[in-house]
């Protein structure tokens, strides 16, 4: 009879059965959790794309919604009809401008586990957000136009300045005054550049030499002059300042001279030339910088007069 328990007590046989009743219920527990985290993650998904739907649909400006109010109630109504419930989303809106607003939300949710609950855990929380900013970056415009003399024939100039105030007043409508800003170039044979403008740029006042220093001069001819005419309100651009696409406050720029444009013509007297004949004369109009007034923008606009010659390459150039 004492052989019997000794030999049950060194006997291994079905030691692994306990071992692998351990393992199961460690691997079940382990499956159990993957399923209540996928479960959990589906959830979040659904929710968390529902939102950002939500929330980029009232937030568009062509939404319909035209107050705070009416992008929440939006949102809601969103989230309602995929199967969520509206109370445990919270939105946060803001209009900021005619085209511009923001919205924000936030939405939690839980589940019930299936297999966790083993471990007492028996629910899972979590929680979603998205935000979204809609609206136009302020917005800077040059309008260049042609004021040369073929423009004051047949109505063009006429026709150019309704164009061009229309085109002023649908951008500020849409985009509102403080979001954008005009400038604009008129250009005959020449930029006329106003006070502001020039003062930011470096104008080259050097003296030029007229002789190579090797010939000697006779006397009382004139042998420096100046670049920089004070009265000048032109620049004179070489090849190379057409190949860069702006133009800069630390690069030299070379004063254009201020001169009849009627030279050979039989004009016996000073006073008969034509207004249009100066180059860089103050009768033309200057270029306006960085406005956002329309009625401003309007009134300028009315002063252009179609005068000149036609140099398109300086206007693009300063524009």
């Amino acid at each position: 009879m004492t052989a019997l328990p000794r030999r049950f007590r060194r006997r291994e046989d079905g030691s692994l059965t306990i071992f692998s009743l351990f393992l199961f219920i460690l691997l079940l527990m382990i499956s159990g959790m993957a399923v209540d985290m996928v479960m959990h993650e589906r959830q979040r998904v659904h929710m968390q794309n529902t939102l950002d739907s939500a929330i980029l649909a009232a937030g568009s400006l062509d939404s319909g919604a035209t107050t705070e109010a009416e992008m929440t109630a939006m949102v809601n109504d969103y989230v309602a009809k995929a199967g969520i419930d509206p109370s445990r989303i919270t939105v946060t809106p803001r209009i900021t401008g005619s085209s511009s607003r923001t919205i924000s939300a936030t939405g939690r949710f839980e589940i019930d586990t299936i297999f966790m609950g083993l471990m007492g855990i028996n629910e899972m929380h979590g929680g979603v957000g998205g935000a979204a900013e809609v609206g136009e970056e302020k917005v800077e415009i040059v309008l260049v136009l042609d004021v040369s003399g073929s423009m004051g024939r047949d109505g063009k100039i006429e026709a150019l300045r309704p164009a061009a105030k229309d085109f002023v007043t649908e951008i500020i409508s849409k985009l509102g005054a403080d979001r954008v800003s005009f400038s604009v170039v008129p250009y005959n044979h020449q930029v006329h550049v106003d006070d502001d403008l020039r003062s930011r740029l470096d104008w080259d006042d050097a003296l030029r030499t007229v002789l190579p220093a090797d010939v000697a001069p006779y006397p009382g001819a004139i042998t420096t002059y100046a670049q920089f005419n004070p009265s000048s309100r032109c620049a004179r651009f070489r090849e190379a300042d057409f190949r860069n696409v702006a133009l800069t406050d630390t690069a030299r720029i070379e004063g254009s001279a201020m001169f009849s444009g009627l030279s050979g013509r039989n004009l016996t007297a000073y006073a008969s030339y034509p207004v249009w004949a100066g180059w860089c004369s103050d009768s033309y109009s200057r270029v306006l910088l960085y406005q956002n007034n329309e009625t401003d923008l309007h009134n300028y606009i009315d002063t252009l007069q179609g005068e000149g010659w036609t140099s398109i390459d300086y206007g693009m150039n300063w524009g």
